[in-house]
């Protein structure tokens, strides 16, 4: 991010961070991730580090301009009762507002406990020589996703032997972006090789708040058996 924002700086440009899947997380100097450039978008949808009870989410940031606009843009418009804008109805719900506020008082227990399923695996698969296993840039990251690499002719393998065993497991993403048909008008010239392979090798496995050490045992054992 540091070069990124140099970057941004020295061309006058604003830096807008997609922080959906960050939230708790910071960087090596403890700056909280999405508070590093102009703006930062982050996302509350169930999954997330900080889930809610449907879709919703947050742009933070410190420019009062940007705060009063961005305030408006969510209400269609709307300022002392008149539509000065064009805007869209982007209002966070009261029940989802009211369950993230909750579980914000907890939030140091659910990324504690998120970091001990993280832990876990790291601790017990580290010898598994067919997958590789994420590492974190810093001990402030906190993961949304435990996103292995295995072998393209092993993944789906692996995949379907865990959904017997009842382990649910996702692969983000199966089509890179610029294959996308929604983006097929593109120049297709280029060559983004590790976006493609990374498609065919990644598999994201279980990780959530307050998991039973039972439930992680049984991820593990499964993982350590197919090999």
């Amino acid at each position: 991010m540091k070069k990124v924002v140099k970057i941004a700086k020295s061309n006058k440009l604003k830096v807008l961070e997609d922080a959906a899947q960050c939230f708790g997380s910071r960087t090596s100097n403890g700056k909280f991730l999405g508070t590093v450039g102009d703006l930062g978008a982050f996302s509350f949808y169930p999954s997330k580090t900080l889930g809610g009870i449907g879709d919703g989410g947050m742009i933070a940031t410190n420019n009062k301009k940007y705060f009063e606009t961005i305030t408006q843009l969510k209400n269609h418009g709307l300022k002392n009762s008149e539509h000065k804008i064009v805007g869209i109805n982007s209002r966070l719900d009261s029940l989802n507002a009211f369950v993230l506020n909750e579980k914000l008082k907890i939030f140091h227990k659910i990324s504690k406990t998120r970091n001990d399923f993280y832990k876990y695996y790291v601790d017990n698969l580290s010898d598994c020589d067919f997958i590789k296993l994420p590492k974190k840039e810093n001990s402030n990251i906190l993961l949304n996703y435990f996103t292995i690499s295995i072998n393209k002719n092993l993944r789906d393998k692996l995949m379907d032997y865990l959904k017997i065993n009842g382990i649910t497991t996702s692969i983000y993403y199966k089509t890179p972006v610029h294959q996308l048909p929604a983006l097929s008008f593109m120049n297709k010239s280029f060559k983004l090789d590790k976006t493609v392979n990374a498609s065919k090798t990644v598999l994201s496995l279980p990780l959530y708040p307050f998991a039973k050490k039972s439930e992680m045992e049984r991820v593990v054992k499964k993982i350590l058996n197919f090999s």
